[in-house]
């Protein structure tokens, strides 16, 4: 793969040190918009929604697939040329494919601490451990790297989250007394 776990969720950590203390509500960086959305049930990228198939991918012939990933026969959902969208995302194979996410975790994922945040992550990086044959299904390559990713920013996350909640803007966090206060608020519940 192109980058190891670990160094994802590095990654992700240093940018995010960054953007909490200079530019929460000046620049938008996707994960970081999607954790905080996951504490309210709403998950804006399919990567980490319960269930997929809310990004149909459109073929040069008309024919929509159930994923961008998955274009592949068994996951057709019908061609735009016969049927609109709303009909083909209400197809049974598209009813299939929504509900095998989350069908398809494994048990170290529906026993993590962060299930709510990542779901598992794409199916189709979950090929960690599926070359035993055991039938079970396989652990997302980037689990890792999501874990100290999620781990990471987790009291930031729960404490912009208590903000909104309380009628306040996120960008509250980058005060260093508001982001020391709400991070003990967090901490002391836990």
């Amino acid at each position: 793969r192109s980058t190891k776990p670990e160094a994802y969720g590095d990654f992700l950590n240093t940018i995010f040190d960054e953007w909490i203390t200079h530019d929460v509500g000046r620049v938008f960086v996707q994960d970081f918009d999607a954790a905080l959305g996951a504490l309210f049930g709403q998950y804006s990228v399919c990567v980490h929604a319960p269930e997929c198939g809310t990004n149909m991918a459109l073929e040069f012939n008309g024919d929509v697939y159930a994923c961008d990933h998955w274009v592949e026969p068994d996951w057709l959902v019908g061609n735009i040329n016969d049927s609109d969208f709303a009909s083909l995302a209400s197809t049974p194979v598209m009813q299939k494919f929504s509900l095998k996410k989350h069908a398809q975790l494994s048990e170290q994922c529906r026993r993590c601490p962060f299930l709510r945040m990542c779901n598992g992550g794409c199916p189709k990086d979950r090929f960690v451990g599926v070359h035993d044959g055991d039938g079970k299904p396989g652990q997302n390559y980037l689990c890792p790297g999501f874990a100290r990713f999620y781990g990471h920013i987790r009291p930031d996350m729960i404490g912009m989250a208590r903000l909104l909640r309380a009628g306040r803007a996120p960008y509250e966090i980058m005060d260093p007394q508001v982001r020391k206060k709400v991070r003990a608020k967090v901490q002391a519940a836990q």
